[in-house]
């Protein structure tokens, strides 16, 4: 999943944003080697509250689509969207 995301951001396609933990997320944009103004960081606990900011980033416009990283699937994107 990740190789997509650099190669998408590599071609242009895409300008992503990784949100959660800062620790968490800090960890896979250094194995990604994207500098930080290239994969910003929103800060975000616990899973759930990334997957709310996610969904809501895309709700106001100001997301495309979330993509699903390191999370339980079912539970936090459910209840990002809004249900459960």
């Amino acid at each position: 999943m990740w190789a997509g995301v650099v190669g998408a951001n590599d071609a242009g396609l895409i300008e992503p944003a990784l949100l959660g933990p800062r620790a968490q997320v800090e960890s896979v944009r250094q194995q990604l080697g994207r500098p930080r103004n290239r994969f910003p960081i929103m800060e975000l606990a616990p899973a759930s509250a990334s997957c709310e900011a996610g969904v809501q980033l895309v709700l106001e416009g100001k997301a495309a689509a979330p993509v699903k990283g390191w999370m339980h699937p079912a539970v936090n994107m459910l209840k990002g969207m809004g249900y459960g």
